[in-house]
């Protein structure tokens, strides 16, 4: 099965050099469940792509939560989201329980991610970093207007994930900081 794991570049540098991590990592991946979700209001049932994009979606959103905000801020962690795609045995969904705002679909790993499993690695361009910026301070910011928080984080939306195939994780995290 497709798990989308949201990841931070020290996370996927740890990755590449152990070989794996894990267990329990979160994990978003297709259940129905996301499918009503992300079809609500619409006229018709989403494809597999639609839905493996909501499910990357919903993993880059939780990666802002793994990123420390005040080393954000400070410039001595890369403002940058990372999603692994991964084929895994496994992912315990969470099902419809209140997960904060997550989609339907999040859950964790059972076992140990290895880096074998990882298919794609999906990372923000240089371009994100300042919204990436804004948003984890709107997130970590307790008196943020939440009219403001949801206007960074569709802000953040409209900057696509650029995509890495796993062999080339080392360079990645070597040339971007993490």
């Amino acid at each position: 099965m497709r798990a989308y794991l949201p990841m931070t570049l020290a996370g996927l540098r740890r990755l590449v050099e152990v070989g794996s991590l894990g267990p329990e990592l979160p994990a978003v991946t297709v259940t129905d469940e996301l499918a009503r979700w992300w079809a609500e209001g619409a006229d018709r049932r989403p494809d597999v792509e639609e839905l493996e994009y909501a499910a990357t979606l919903q993993a880059a959103a939780s990666s802002l939560e793994l990123l420390d905000a005040d080393a954000v801020a400070a410039g001595t962690e890369p403002a940058r989201r990372v999603v692994l795609a991964a084929e895994v045995d496994a992912v315990r969904t969470l099902g419809d329980v209140d997960l904060g705002g997550a989609a339907p679909g999040a859950g964790t790993l059972p076992g140990e991610l290895l880096i074998a499993d990882v298919v794609a690695v999906l990372v923000d361009t240089p371009d994100a970093s300042a919204a990436v910026r804004a948003a984890v301070a709107a997130l970590a910011d307790d008196a943020a207007p939440s009219a403001h928080v949801q206007r960074v984080l569709t802000d953040l939306v409209e900057h696509d994930l650029a995509w890495y195939a796993p062999v080339e994780a080392a360079e990645l995290v070597q040339t971007s900081g993490g």
